[in-house]
């Protein structure tokens, strides 16, 4: 029996499959041939969806003649080569599955090796609608080719979609280029390696997804910041500080709270931002009334300065969950970095307006144990400012210069281990659907919008250090950290006569796209994210190449004294890097991936091997 090779092409729209489908074939054909298949495939799969994750198809299908065939495919990875493949189909005559589960056909006791069949069931069906163009290429005499125009409708639930592809199958060894060509010029039509099940599962992942955020965009509330001369309204209540919120969504819902809780009174009104949903709490739009100025003023306010704001965030009475996850959305905007001098630190000020802003707190006399949470120390802050002593120490004048340098490397690198441990725990959590409080009350959201107004600031004060202080201060001392465009012509030619063949010689560009998942980079390994684009097509496409490792990070000049960051040669590269496409963008970034490992005892009997 001949051997057949089969090529998929994902479609983007069922409008252009049907052109396709109806019009002539992509080349010319001999003894063509046309004809309509339907039938539909129920797809099984634990609650845990355990098949799935270890690349395994359970498939029944019903043709349209009222037969039904079991098949299994399973494919196991090998280290060297592609994955084994284990494949059984067969017809099964059996009245209901659990019957053909356990019958004596060879998928079913494949199946039965695999997983117990009583704990299977359905995880999505798939009706397919199959428009078969059959044909001889270059005459009667030539190869034969099939073409299979497919409709797909995926449904499981509520949730249903259509995806399309076209499958061409041909005798291994037939040149099928020029289909492949013909089809490719099609708009969207391009080369997919995903079967129909994987794109179904991804189809129906990401619809629920969808599902979830239309949901959460229903439920939306809205934050409004009065902001005047650097300070924000606070409204006292309850023994805290808050700021107003209200339902609905846009504009006009941010104007109806501004005129509940002030009066109406705001020149400007923007959308500053928005802060994400989570479970039990819709997504929070963040407003800014600019120039709010209340007359007569309002009973209850407080005007605070909005850096001693984001300095005391946390604190007892700066906790409520709306107005932290308002302050997130204003630390991350530009409102949120003031160009404040850097040595001005943490002094206390934010503290003690904080606390004339604030009633008396009740006097308590209660066991440590029957404390309330808020006048607990949240241990996150306690760890960030300590980090920030490290930082204080790089922002003293009479620290030595390069000692001042490895503090900031020091608080980097304190940074990077905080939120691949601490940080990411949280995320874990809320990811889990986790609702358990901190000592101090907090949930893993409310820690997490913590987290976030907190780090920006202390990120952005590092940064202005690096920036604006040491880097000028270095320059005076003869060492110079220069961008590409600063250096000389005879410089540029010493990188690139020196550097430039090692470093593309250990370069590796990695493609994302649809049928390309994005690349896996190495946790705190810079990279360059770059969108290339051909000459005359469209659109661009994404990839990314990681710094190697192997090269220092900043490259030194002929002086000795000067040192040219390593990203900026590799950009200045790009071009003769991807020959012959168009260099659309390109910008550095680096991840910070979860440290967090936990490891199942019943699965892991080697934590080495589990490493």
């Amino acid at each position: 029996m001949a051997r057949t090779r089969m090529v998929r092409m994902e479609v983007p729209s069922g409008e252009i499959l049907d052109r396709l489908a109806a019009g002539d074939p992509p080349i010319p054909l001999a003894d063509e041939r046309r004809r309509l298949v339907v039938f539909r495939d129920v797809h099984f799969d634990t609650a845990g969806s355990e098949l799935g994750r270890k690349g395994a198809v359970v498939r029944l299908r019903h043709h349209q003649d009222g037969r039904r065939t079991l098949m299994i495919d399973v494919r196991e990875p090998r280290k060297d080569g592609p994955p084994l493949r284990h494949r059984a189909e067969a017809e099964v005559s059996e009245s209901d599955t659990a019957a053909i589960f356990t019958g004596d056909s060879k998928p079913a006791r494949l199946l039965r090796a695999l997983v117990d069949p009583a704990r299977l069931d359905v995880a999505f069906e798939m009706e397919t609608m199959r428009r078969i163009l059959r044909g001889r290429i270059g005459g009667e005499e030539g190869p034969g080719v099939e073409l299979a125009y497919d409709t797909l409708t995926v449904r499981r639930g509520p949730l249903s979609g259509s995806l399309w592809e076209i499958l061409i199958t041909t005798a291994e060894g037939t040149s099928i280029g020029p289909i492949i060509r013909a089809l490719e010029d099609e708009p969207g039509v391009r080369i997919t390696l995903s079967e129909p099940p994987r794109r179904a599962r991804d189809f129906l992942e990401e619809a629920e997804i969808v599902g979830l955020e239309r949901e959460v965009r229903a439920a939306r509330e809205v934050a409004v910041v009065a902001f005047r001369v650097g300070r924000i309204a606070l409204f006292r209540g309850d023994g805290a500080l808050r700021i107003p919120t209200g339902d609905g969504s846009g504009e006009a819902a941010a104007r109806r709270v501004l005129d509940r809780r002030l009066s109406g009174q705001g020149g400007r009104v923007r959308l500053l931002g928005t802060n994400p949903g989570a479970p039990g709490r819709p997504a929070l739009e963040v407003w800014l009334a600019e120039d709010a100025v209340p007359e007569p003023p309002v009973e209850g306010v407080a005007w605070l300065s909005l850096s001693e704001v984001l300095e005391t965030v946390g604190s007892a009475g700066l906790r409520d969950r709306r107005t932290l996850a308002a302050l997130e959305v204003v630390a991350r905007s530009d409102l949120g970095t003031p160009e404040r001098p850097s040595e001005e630190g943490t002094n206390g000020a934010g503290a003690e307006a904080l606390e004339l802003a604030l009633p008396a707190p009740p006097s308590l006399d209660l066991p440590d144990k029957d404390l309330p949470p808020g006048h607990l120390l949240n241990a996150e802050l306690s760890r960030m400012a300590f980090d920030e002593r490290i930082l204080v120490y790089a922002e003293s004048e009479e620290t030595p210069l390069l000692e001042r340098v490895r503090f900031l490397s020091m608080f980097g690198a304190r940074q990077d281990d905080f939120f691949m441990t601490r940080v990411a725990g949280f995320k874990d959590e809320l990811s889990a659907g986790g609702k358990r409080l901190t000592l101090d009350g907090l949930t893993p959201q409310e820690q997490l919008d913590l987290i976030g107004i907190r780090g920006r600031q202390t990120l952005s004060r590092a940064q202005r250090l690096l920036r604006e202080r040491l880097i000028p201060a270095l320059a005076e001392e003869g060492i110079r950290l220069l961008r590409w465009t600063e250096l000389e012509q005879e410089e540029k030619d010493f990188l690139v006569d020196h550097f430039a063949t090692d470093v593309e010689a250990v370069l590796t560009p990695l493609a994302a796209d649809a049928s390309h998942p994005f690349p896996h980079i190495r946790n705190l390994r810079p990279a360059i994210a770059a969108v290339v684009r051909l000459p005359d097509a469209e659109r661009g496409h994404f990839t990314a190449i990681e710094l190697p490792g192997e090269l220092p990070r900043f490259l030194p000049l002929p002086d000795g004294r000067g040192f040219v960051p390593l990203e900026e040669l590799l950009v200045a590269r790009l071009p003769e890097l991807f020959s012959g496409l168009e260099l659309q963008s390109a910008h550095l970034f680096r991840l910070t991936r979860s440290a967090k490992t936990q490891l199942d005892e019943t699965l892991v009997g080697d934590v080495l091997q589990m490493v």
